[in-house]
């Protein structure tokens, strides 16, 4: 297997895995430093495939990873209403996080001419 082929998946799952840490959970532990870290794989990542592809995942990596890390962190006493509170903030707030990267994926190409 050649080295581009598997590299941006690394990219993917040590960015967002690490994305995960940074926000309060009830069940992955927090890591201050991953801020710092998290964004540089999340850019590697961005950068390692076309722009349309790359945009879509990223967008797609925000939301999974935020869905994941901040499940059930709102409770409204209704499991229904709990469930779609959290999955739609959660999805709205991992579409804005990934607007500087899809910002930066469009610029990137012009830049480094």
């Amino acid at each position: 297997m050649k080295q581009q082929t598997y590299l941006p998946v690394v990219w993917f799952v040590l960015g967002f895995g690490l994305f995960m840490s940074t926000r309060a959970s009830h069940f992955i532990p927090h890591w201050g430093p991953a801020i710092i870290i998290a964004p540089v794989f999340i850019l590697a990542f961005g950068r390692s495939l076309p722009s349309k592809r790359g945009s879509l995942l990223t967008v797609a990596g925000f939301i999974l990873s935020l869905n994941i890390a901040m499940w059930r962190l709102y409770d409204l006493g209704d499991p229904v209403a709990t469930i779609a509170l959290n999955v739609a903030r959660s999805s709205i707030q991992g579409t804005l996080f990934s607007l500087p990267y899809i910002a930066d994926r469009l610029v990137y190409p012009r830049l480094a001419r």
